[in-house]
């Protein structure tokens, strides 16, 4: 009997794609995204971790935290780990409802934190009345 395949794993690209600048972060990406970037970018887990650490250490009371191309929100999930002020207000932005989905369901799962907002780019306005980090 064989073992049903992986539905996490990144199979998606096994074979070129004929046409790369057809390549979107559709719902096929999103749903393999974590291995995707954990197999594509070295160092990809620590560049995370060490995101929540440097944002806790330049973040201020009523500072605003973008994470630009949130994807799932690890980034972001880090940082609002690190953050002890409750005035600090996070947001993610991504230009793929698929992975502004799956990010919902990340923080739903892993950390219930009011402070984050998570939005469409099409739809955000950078906020110039507080002190912006971007990571």
């Amino acid at each position: 009997m064989s073992k049903s395949p992986d539905p996490t794993r990144d199979e998606l690209f096994a074979e070129p794609l004929t046409q790369p600048e057809l390549f979107t972060f559709s719902e096929s990406v999103a749903g393999v995204f974590p291995d995707m970037i954990n197999r594509s970018v070295p160092g990809y887990a620590t560049v995370v971790a060490m995101t929540g650490v440097l944002a806790a250490q330049h973040a201020r009371p009523d500072s605003t935290i973008y994470d630009l191309g949130c994807s799932w929100g690890a980034s972001l999930l880090s940082a609002a780990r690190k953050i002890d002020y409750p005035s600090c207000q996070l947001i993610g932005i991504d230009n793929s409802e698929a992975m502004l989905k799956r990010a919902r369901l990340n923080f739903q799962e892993q950390l219930s934190d009011q402070r984050v907002v998570l939005q469409e780019a099409i739809s955000w306005t950078l906020n110039w009345k507080t002190p912006v980090w971007l990571f």
